[in-house]
């Protein structure tokens, strides 16, 4: 069983630079998808990508393995939480660490 402090795992997400500029927020897992890694009800801390950034910056960011947070393509008024799986020229390819509770796209 996981203690207090263990279920508030603040998860920088994504980010380009920590500044006053930058809109932080949290956001409360909600599902299994991201299991073991992710559990529902766990809160992390996303920082946004700025359309801005510099593309060298950005594929280190959203690189292979990187956990990110993402309009939910079925629902996008909805933030989906997910792993970056490929990273493709023209997309990226994402999924859950739990394959048998995860929708991928």
């Amino acid at each position: 069983m996981r203690s207090a402090g263990g279920r508030v795992a603040a998860a920088v997400l994504l980010g380009a630079v920590a500044t006053a500029a930058v809109r932080r927020s949290l956001l409360v897992v909600r599902g299994p998808s991201m299991r073991p890694t992710l559990e529902a009800g766990d809160v992390v801390l996303t920082l946004p990508l700025p359309r801005w950034t510099p593309r060298r910056l950005r594929d280190r960011l959203v690189a292979h393995g990187r956990i990110v947070v993402l309009a939910d393509p079925a629902r996008p008024d909805h933030r989906i939480v997910k792993r970056v799986a490929e990273v493709h020229p023209d997309g990226v390819e994402v999924r859950g660490d739990d394959p048998g509770w995860s929708i991928d796209s």
